[in-house]
């Protein structure tokens, strides 16, 4: 067999023996030196795991959606929602090509899991690990054939099938799944749609050649739920009684500090299209609002109010003034349903191919040539991102005459309604050649030189990486043909719309709890005709092109990697040694529109070939080295350390003016393995350091940049126009005109155990668990010197004003950011969002083989994760810039007052049954339970600094059950 290929046919239980993930030789786990963890297929089917997502609950130190939820993701990706280590999502492949399609395990073989660096499997990856998925292979020898069948008590319905043929032993087999997957979540109306096919073959001409080839094609609907509790934009209008808002032509109900915490002016001019649970008697298309400052008191002006929530200004102020999720009761909103509705749509297709050449040449020599292309094409919508669920409180419609007949309903706004386009297109190709040197079997001296594994490869990535957002735009009905819709695009306007819902408490408002659209918000293109004759558009295929330019950059990767391999003192010491080299070029992506109307929509990304501008290559090194001393038989210590590499930047240091490097991983293992009783037990435990960066710190610059940019402009127009005559030092590298970008790092440190357990051939265990400190470290700190640098002359020309006409202050501009500035330097060390130091998995089946319980097998798990940090406390600290004007101490979240969430914790069960229906067919069935104890303990996601509560959470699923039928024959 290939050194390049391991074959689950090793796997016994939930023990792997061997693997790929940490050498790109084929190596016993036991000689790898890096930190990677292999679920088996029998571990993925007793957890009745049909995706990553699934297989995650159970990993070493890899988060799912369940324990990280980040309350301020607009949700519009759910890959992202994971993190290795505490630091970031990790990259995704199969058989170690990159793969940006959602894997399911209907055609797995295995996961293995390798945790942080490892430029062996990756030299301009991700640092915090990969997740690598081993496809099924058809296989030469046996024939095999199964079918699953699995239901849950949402009325799911999931079917797939395995067929493994030979069509000539040794010779030629044929390999084919499918998967027929409908699943309805618990919370309603979110489902999964998927179909997916899938087929290998496999042929071997020559007893030292193999050839094979897969092909892949999915279309994969969901609908999703936000990971969130629905946003409360209600509630202080609901404590303060429910008032009406009067906002008729007669002494209408003004905005003072009497009402401004529960209501608010509506200030939207777009007309409004009505829908839900509403009144028949309502107007459905109209506006309801109109300028901050348009005189109410004329008949003309559309007047209403909005209700707002407990955390909106003025209720709160700061870094605690956003969107609350609703109290923990179901008095305004269901839990079992996402208000969301059929907006939170995500539809995928995608195709890959796959083929690969094994010849094992003379000497010892053995090569392999692989192909893989993918191309995935991705809609995602989700209108209510950031809608919170309001009431609307308006006595009168808006012509200020006719009774609201929804006075007092409750609604959410349908925000502009964009299909975020993402296309990923990969062509990869890789060489490998090996060389095994075994002298241990000679009798003399030489035998002590050990056995020695040589890798070479070249390999070639193409990896075209677009996304686009199409909004949807309403279209008059005077303009009526394709050409003059196109050259008026980016001047139409963005369609509002209004959702009425029932109200729990009050019956006769319907059962009408989430939004339902009677248009598709993913589609290809969406025509909905409005109450005026104007069209409601929107689709990622739409004819008229985008309002958004996109972005698009195809990238190309030429490596070539030399692996080694060292076995010395008869398998007591095993090196393993990788040296990479990584050339990289982009062309990005020119934006175009599609006519020659400067107010045309822009090209969209489907419908263009991968740009071909390619910039100079850059070329940069990564190494491995590791070591793996077997101490005493069964005892083994190992140490590892590796690194990414990624381009660097074109952003530069505003003081020294070098080029910011590319995000860069480093990372160091090391620990004790055991193999005891036969291989019955399987131990790690790992302490390891991982870090990561720069990596882009968006929120920051956008609280400060403009200000930096400002002062500095005003200085530079002081300058020239002679309101100061002597030289200005200039502000180093940096030019205010185009603004900088702001960089942090992350460090994760801790330990890593796993157990594998097989006390007697019926029974098998798996048991691991993590500590992991994960912190954000070295944000903005060029900035944060540039600031320090530039300070003195700030406060020398404090008084002077601009840029341009402008009349603020340079001092106003600086005392503006003092506040972030200090909240920069709390910032460092503190842990990541959702922080979980420990974290613990148990998992354990025992099946009967005797007596009249033969048969039956039964077994469980147990998960369990630590409190989680989820903000930090107000408290007065010194200010670290203390500029002329500035407060001696400021009141920002303090680096000593953490706040915690609740630990989490769940159990579930495992009961089967497995027998032979006759000489050829198996059945096996099983149920799989999961919260078995119905633990409804919230997942908190974020919290008020002032007070401490929690402000955003989510709801965990209540108990469920997964019901799994198997034929295999």
């Amino acid at each position: 067999m290939s050194p390049f290929v391991v074959s689950s046919d090793g796997d016994t239980g939930y023990a792997s023996r061997e693997t790929l993930a940490g050498t790109r030789f084929k190596s016993d786990l036991q000689d790898v030196s890096a930190q990677v963890s292999v679920m088996t297929k029998a571990l993925l089917d007793d957890l009745a795991a049909a995706s990553l997502e699934d297989a995650y609950r159970y990993s070493i130190n890899v988060e799912n959606q369940q324990e990280y939820s980040n309350a301020k993701d607009t949700g519009n990706d759910p890959a992202l929602l994971t993190r290795a280590r505490g630091l970031a999502a990790p990259g995704v492949t199969h058989d170690f090509f990159v793969s940006y399609v959602p894997q399911d395990t209907y055609n797995f073989e295995r996961v293995n899991f390798s945790s942080g660096p490892n430029s062996i499997l990756f030299g301009n990856g991700n640092p915090a690990g990969i997740v690598d998925v081993a496809l099924n292979r058809a296989n030469l020898t046996r024939a095999s054939y199964s079918a699953t069948l699995r239901r849950n008590n949402y009325g799911s319905g999931r079917q797939s099938i395995d067929l493994n043929q030979p069509l000539i032993k040794q010779r030629l087999a044929v390999r084919f799944d499918a998967l027929f997957d409908d699943t309805k979540g618990w919370r309603r109306p979110t489902a999964v749609e998927d179909r997916r096919y899938y087929g290998a073959i496999a042929a071997k001409p020559f007893t030292s050649t193999t050839v094979r080839a897969y092909f892949e094609k999915l279309d994969l609907d969901r609908t999703l739920a936000r990971n969130i509790r629905t946003l409360d934009l209600v509630t202080p209008w609901i404590n303060a009684g429910r008032p009406a808002f009067n906002n008729g032509l007669n002494s209408p109900t003004l905005i003072n500090t009497a009402n401004r915490g529960i209501f608010a002016r509506n200030t939207t001019t777009t007309p409004v299209y009505i829908l839900g649970a509403t009144a028949s008697t309502s107007d459905p298309y109209v506006s309801w609002g109109s300028g901050s400052s348009a005189n109410i008191n004329l008949p003309t002006t559309a007047y209403s109010a909005v209700t707002i929530g407990p955390g909106t200004s003025p209720n709160q102020t700061g870094s605690d003034s956003y969107t609350y999720s609703l109290p923990h009761d179901e008095t305004v909103s269901p839990f079992n349903v996402t208000v969301e509705g059929n907006t939170k749509r995500d539809v995928t297709t995608a195709q890959i191919f796959g083929a690969s050449i094994e010849q094992r040449l003379p000497g010892d020599l053995y090569l392999e040539i692989d192909y893989n292309t993918e191309r995935m094409d991705r809609v995602a919508s989700n209108p209510l991102s950031s809608a919170g669920l309001r009431a609307d409180p308006n006595v009168y419609l808006p012509d200020r005459i006719t009774p609201n007949p929804n006075l007092g309903r409750y609604y959410v706004d349908l925000g502009a309604n964009t299909a975020y386009y993402w296309r990923k297109q990969t062509e990869e190709a890789r060489i490998m050649l090996s060389y095994d040197v075994d002298v241990t079997k000679r009798s003399d001296w030489l035998r002590w030189l050990g056995r020695h594994r040589f890798a070479g490869m070249w390999s070639s990535s193409e990896i075209f990486s677009a996304n686009q957002g199409m909004s949807a735009k309403l279209i008059p009905s005077t303009l009526t043909t394709v050409d003059a819709i196109t050259n008026a695009y980016n001047t139409l306007t963005t369609p509002a719309g209004r959702y009425y819902l029932s109200d729990p408490l009050q019956p006769a408002t319907g059962k009408t709890f989430y939004v339902t659209l009677p248009w598709d918000t993913a589609g290809k293109v969406t025509d909905y005709t409005l109450p005026d004759g104007s069209r409601y558009n929107i689709g990622w295929r739409t004819p008229y092109g985008s309002s958004a330019k996109g972005n698009g950059i195809n990238s190309l990767t030429q490596s070539r990697l030399l692996a080694m391999q060292n076995i010395f003192l008869r398998g007591r010491l095993v090196l393993n040694v990788g040296l990479r080299k990584d050339n990289v070029r982009s062309a990005p992506w020119v934006p175009t529109n599609l006519t020659a109307s400067s107010t045309s929509g822009y090209l969209p990304t489907w419908a263009r070939k991968p740009p071909t501008n390619w910039s100079v290559f850059t070329q940069g090194n990564t190494e491995t080295f590791g070591a793996v001393l077997h101490l005493l038989r069964g005892v083994s210590v190992f140490y590892n350390q590796s690194n990414t590499w990624n381009p660097p930047r074109s952003s530069f240091d505003p003081l020294t003016g070098a080029a910011i490097e590319g995000s860069t991983g480093k990372g160091k293992d090391y620990g004790v393995m055991l193999r005891l009783w036969d291989n019955r037990v399987s131990f790690r435990l790992n302490k390891y350091h991982n870090s990561t960066g720069p990596d882009s710190a968006v929120t920051y610059r956008t609280l400060i940049m403009p200000a930096i940019q400002n002062i500095e402009l005003t200085l530079a127009q002081a300058q020239t126009d002679g309101r100061v005559t002597t030289p200005i030092p200039e502000p180093f590298h940096f030019d205010p005109a185009v603004g900088g970008e702001f960089f942090s790092h992350q460090v994760s440190r801790g330990y890593e155990a796993e157990l594998t357990f097989n006390p007697i051939k019926n029974w098998r265990l798996t048991l691991n668990g993590s500590h992991a400190t994960a912190v954000q470290s070295d944000i903005a700190s060029n900035w944060i010197n540039f600031i320090q640098a530039r300070s003195p002359i700030w406060a020398q020309y404090g008084d002077l004003q601009g840029p341009n006409t402008g009349t603020t202050t340079i001092q106003t501009y600086y005392l503006g950011i003092i506040q972030n500035l200090n909240l920069i330097k709390q910032v460092e060390g503190q842990s990541v969002d959702q922080g979980r130091n420990w974290r613990a998995n148990l998992f354990t089946r025992y099946d009967f083989t005797s007596g009249r319980l033969k048969g039956v097998f039964v077994g469980g798990g147990y998960r369990w994760r630590a409190r989680s940090v989820i903000g930090y406390r107000y408290a007065y600290v010194d200010n670290a810039f203390p500029l002329p004007g500035a407060p001696a101490q400021l009141n920002v979240p303090a680096l000593d007052s953490p706040i915690y969430g609740k630990a989490m914790e769940e159990a579930e069960a495992l009961v089967g049954y497995t027998r032979k229906l006759n000489k050829k067919i198996t059945w096996r069935v099983q149920l799989n339970i999961r919260n078995l104890l119905d633990s409804q303990r919230l997942t908190a996601q974020r919290a008020n600094y002032g007070s401490g509560f929690v402000t955003n959470y989510d709801i965990p699923e209540p108990r469920s059950y997964v019901l799994t039928n198997t034929f295999s024959f």
